[in-house]
């Protein structure tokens, strides 16, 4: 019966040893993907064999962050003949038309990326018919070695802000980093809150609406946590003239 049964998280807690399953919730890829979902307005929909989606599905759930994901398993008959790409198309427009998204990051697996499907088509259709910017993102061991996890989702970030506007600099500043929120008894929190009052720390890991996005870039000052955000830094001193400080660790 129901009563008998344990939640996804509550058997990963009682387990007395980290599972592979557990471990790849625990993965750089789950790691990006909860960033990518982080960003408001942003959906993502992960293709691929159903187990692989499976495990990245289960960890966004368990962060509360699994309300714009999509899952689109491919069986090998449908994989085989190309079937699969049409089908996409149409998920990705009905999220276009439906949601009046941001931005779209299909997520796909190492078969997508072997097999070398185009999806420029799709890019190109949901800009022009919808404004809609598409971002294609390759999971696993294949793609590690031609282009960092960071940099890939460090894309789709600055693309978002490019129709932010600079204006005079806020006294705000940016808290960049792939973690929670800051909790009230964190050192770093204490110390910023004796130069900015709290609504003025903004916080990547707090962004609610495409607002809150975009007024990062009236912010007078980046700050960088564990080596996250350094590309994004980088070009929003380029384009805005916000400074960046970085922070090996959160303290």
């Amino acid at each position: 019966n129901d009563q008998g049964k344990l939640k996804l998280s509550e058997a990963l807690e009682l387990s007395p040893v980290m599972t592979y399953f557990h471990r790849s919730l625990e993965s750089e890829s789950a790691d990006i993907m909860d960033n990518f979902l982080r960003l408001p307005g942003v959906h993502v929909v992960m293709v691929g064999p159903s187990g692989c989606s499976r495990v990245l599905y289960f960890r966004a759930e368990r962060k509360g962050l699994a309300d714009r994901l999509r899952v689109y398993p491919i069986s090998s008959a449908d994989f085989a003949v190309g079937r699969h790409m049409e089908e996409l198309e149409k998920l990705v427009e009905s999220i276009a038309q439906e949601e009046n998204p941001r931005g779209i990051v299909i997520n796909i697996s190492c078969i997508d990326s072997l097999a070398v499907n185009d999806f420029d088509s799709i890019i190109r259709k949901m800009k022009k018919d919808y404004g809609v910017l598409v971002q294609v993102y390759h999971r696993g061991p294949l793609i590690r070695n031609r282009e960092t996890s960071q940099s890939r989702f460090s894309d789709l970030f600055e693309n978002l802000l490019e129709n932010g506007e600079s204006g005079e600099n806020k006294h705000q500043v940016n808290l960049l980093s792939s973690g929670e929120v800051l909790p009230d008894d964190s050192p770093l929190l204490k110390m910023l809150l004796q130069i900015y009052p709290r609504e003025s720390i903004k916080e990547f890991a707090n962004l609610r609406t495409t607002e809150d996005l975009q007024d990062l870039t009236a912010s007078e000052l980046n700050i960088l946590v564990g080596g996250f955000g350094f590309g994004i830094a980088v070009e929003m001193e380029k384009k805005w003239g916000i400074p960046f400080q970085a922070l090996s660790t959160c303290f």
